[in-house]
């Protein structure tokens, strides 16, 4: 059942995926048969493979395994693409990791306009054609076309071929401010608030009141949900992982990105 699900992801990768610069061949270049001595083969033809910035070519051998094995190797991806270094085994294991080193994971359902204005690398659930599922790492995102990997290999979609076979599930990793414990809301106290003032340009708060005790009041929601409203984002005054990601994102020069390069060296606490 595993080879069957990992097959069919397989199939549905090898047809959609486009190399960059390209205008919709049906099918990468096949590796040249001397090259292809002892691999692997699909449906009896030949592994077909893709470049991307030389980097490793996705095979079909790569996704000729376990849904859990899929799963480990897109979390260890996610992980390594903020160096840690860390041998973990699912979601879980991954976030415990990650807040380890200061991180923090975000999981929920979305599309790839959430994913582009978040700009973070993220582990996507796929839909195989049996009904299973697997997941591998959202690593970049250019025009319209999309970068998957697993381990050191690579392999690039069309956006809607992604889509075709995306559930709409991810996990990114995040660094939050200091200070951060939960979102902030109207009614919210304490050093958190002394910093969404500085980010959004208010007049501090008078010399009497300490920053433990500064309150998130009407007059900093209204600012909030402007900031919201002029980022494409819900204005519902909350102050989030969407709205903190969007506030700290000129500062923030150090994460990994979707439509950059910039990687990031965490440092463990």
């Amino acid at each position: 059942g595993a080879l069957l699900s990992a097959t069919a992801l397989a199939t549905a990768l090898l047809y959609y995926a486009e190399p960059f610069g390209r205008t919709r061949p049906a099918l990468a270049k096949p590796t040249p048969a001397s090259a292809l001595a002892g691999s692997r083969t699909l449906a009896g033809d030949p592994v077909v493979t893709g470049t991307l910035h030389r980097q490793e070519p996705l095979t079909a051998s790569v996704l000729e395994s376990s849904g859990h094995e899929a799963l480990k190797q897109a979390y260890r991806a996610l992980l390594a693409r903020w160096n840690i270094p860390a041998q973990v085994d699912d979601e879980q294991s991954a976030c415990l990791q990650a807040e380890a080193f200061g991180l923090h994971c975000l999981s929920e359902s979305g599309d790839l306009e959430q994913l582009r204005r978040l700009d973070r690398p993220a582990v996507l659930q796929l839909r195989l054609p049996n009904g299973r599922v697997s997941h591998l790492i959202l690593t970049a995102l250019q025009e319209d076309r999309a970068t998957l990997m697993s381990g050191k290999q690579t392999r690039t979609l069309t956006e809607s071929a992604l889509k075709s076979i995306w559930t709409g599930r991810y996990t990114l990793l995040w660094k939050a401010p200091p200070n951060y414990q939960e979102p902030l809301a109207r009614g919210s106290r304490g050093r958190m608030v002394a910093w969404l003032r500085h980010q959004l340009g208010l007049h501090q708060a008078p010399p009497a009141v300490p920053p433990k005790e500064w309150l998130f009041d009407t007059v900093l929601e209204e600012q909030v949900m402007r900031f919201q409203r002029s980022d494409g984002l819900p204005a519902d005054g909350i102050v989030g992982p969407h709205t903190l990601i969007r506030l700290t994102r000129a500062s923030d020069t150090t994460s990994p990105r979707l439509i950059g390069t910039t990687m990031n060296t965490a440092t463990k606490e």
